[in-house]
């Protein structure tokens, strides 16, 4: 299991299940930044009762790599130290990018990283963002002034075919956790479709083991521009930007 960072958005119920019967959870990955929510009590309780391994990616620019029956899972967390406007020790701009393979598909989840981050990833990572199928959009696709992700650069290099999934809670009324308007303007003709689960609810994907092929949602993904009216900070309006 990879905690991209210990926000409680990010680590909430990670203890239900490091004790759930139906989740046999052997390894987890943290990136060592502390948050000082409950969330990482709960956490910390599991670990003292459990034989859980815990590994802590807590250099700048370090990887590691799991490969299991077909499966490549790349954790990597972002080289701060060179990335100007971010610090070593802010919890998002550190979060873990995680990259799954599997036969012939990629998902790529970059956690919470800021724009200084997205920048990187396109410019000086080895993340090939032309190869993803689906990516769950960094810090939710929001916008804010002193954040900025999703931008036109970032979204030019995605496939054609891209899925995008923004999620926040259906319960989200305020415009933090929505996805901006001008991330989805910058989605339009870059992606295949975006699922908002606030919108379309609980998503599943499966992974065949015979061919690596993803049986997508039931419901289909929708063109960025469909979002838009219904992207709101529970005021009727875009969120900031």
């Amino acid at each position: 299991m990879v905690v991209s960072h210990n926000d409680t958005d990010h680590i909430g119920y990670v203890d239900d299940l490091m004790d759930s019967d139906d989740v046999e959870v052997r390894n987890l990955y943290f990136n060592g930044i502390d948050a000082g929510n409950r969330a990482e009590d709960g956490v910390d309780r599991e670990f003292d009762s459990s034989e859980m391994n815990s590994h802590i990616i807590d250099q700048a620019g370090a990887s590691r790599q799991i490969t299991d029956a077909g499966l490549t899972v790349r954790v990597a967390r972002p080289d701060t130290t060179n990335i100007d406007g971010v610090s070593t020790s802010d919890v998002n701009a550190n979060s873990l990018i995680t990259r799954v393979e599997y036969g012939d598909q990629t998902f790529l989840m970059p956690g919470d990283i800021p724009a200084p981050v997205e920048e990187w990833v396109v410019s000086k990572s080895n993340i090939d963002l032309t190869e993803v199928d689906v990516l769950q959009a960094q810090h939710h696709a929001t916008q804010e002034e002193d954040d900025g992700v999703f931008s036109r650069t970032f979204s030019d290099r995605l496939a054609s075919d891209t899925t995008v999934v923004i999620q926040n809670r259906n319960t989200d009324t305020s415009s933090e956790f929505h996805p901006n308007c001008q991330a989805l303007r910058n989605m339009v003709g870059e992606v295949g479709g975006v699922h908002w689960t606030a919108e379309h609810g609980r998503l599943e994907i499966t992974i065949s083991s015979e061919d690596g092929m993803a049986e997508r949602p039931s419901r289909e993904a929708e063109i960025p521009t469909a979002l838009l009216p219904r992207v709101n900070n529970g005021e009727g309006g875009c969120a900031t930007g």
